[in-house]
């Protein structure tokens, strides 16, 4: 993939979807990398946050947000991007267990082994911004809407890739499906959000995610507007064209209309 203009994809974007917030752009940094200007760091404002809490900053206010491990200050996240490391998985299960998220300890097992998680020292740096506002290339693109947008977004996707776009959902950790997921599984997925991005990132009900590898944003753009020209659209466009069946209490009024 050759320069890419990520206003005009920006553009493109909201001329197809009609998003109600920015998408994202995101880009992990090595030590040797450094924020770009006018990056906004929770430590600047004194406090830690969220990996979800900085999506939401970024898609709502227009900010670009940059975190390292010292800015992260949701446990699980600190876990799932290699911030910090457990002696085995039985204090993640244990966690698990008090918080009521499993029936059973081989339950939260067989959902452990679905994480896709971020090797401690890795990364140094996570760059969060609005895709048209991005000074960095991002490597992954997370859009947000409702299921009517997250719908075209998945016939787009697979207009030029093909099989299917899945979801993978679980109580939490959502931050690490939408952002880890797509960069090492190199596809798109969909996303509802967990626990922790409906309470702190204040994701709202009729919204979820579509995350996917920036790389591949010419075949969703191609397949969204290919799609588009076909009459697959968002909004989508709802069957008008009939006649509705009268009330009886509207014919009776009809039928004393003057001639």
């Amino acid at each position: 993939m050759g320069k890419v203009d990520w206003k005009d994809v920006e553009k493109r974007l909201n001329s197809l979807l009609h998003i109600n917030t920015y998408p994202l752009g995101i880009r992990f940094l090595g030590k040797d990398e450094d924020f770009p200007k006018k990056t906004r760091r929770p430590k600047d404002f004194g406090i830690k946050v969220a990996v979800c809490q900085a999506e939401t900053l970024s898609r709502r206010w227009g900010w670009a947000v940059g975190l390292t491990c010292d800015d992260i200050g949701c446990v699980p996240a600190m876990l799932g991007f290699g911030c910090k490391s457990l002696d085995g998985i039985d204090p993640l299960i244990d966690f698990f267990m008090s918080m009521s998220y499993f029936e059973t300890r081989d339950a939260a097992i067989k959902t452990i082994e679905r994480f896709k998680t971020m090797d401690m020292g890795s990364w140094d740096k996570i760059y969060i911004s609005p895709l048209g506002k991005s000074a960095l290339d991002p490597e992954v693109i997370v859009i947000y809407g409702d299921p009517a947008q997250m719908s075209r977004l998945a016939q787009g996707y697979i207009y030029r890739y093909g099989g299917v776009v899945t979801s993978e959902t679980n109580l939490g950790f959502s931050c690490t499906n939408e952002i880890i997921w797509p960069l090492k599984e190199s596809r798109a997925y969909l996303v509802h959000p967990g626990r922790g991005e409906r309470v702190v990132g204040l994701c709202q009900d009729h919204e979820m995610a579509f995350s996917m590898p920036a790389s591949q944003v010419d075949g969703l753009l191609a397949g969204l507007e290919a799609t588009h020209r076909a009459g697959t659209r968002y909004p989508i466009q709802s069957y008008a064209m009939y006649e509705a069946i009268k009330l009886p209490q509207f014919q009776e009024l009809e039928n004393k209309f003057k001639e």
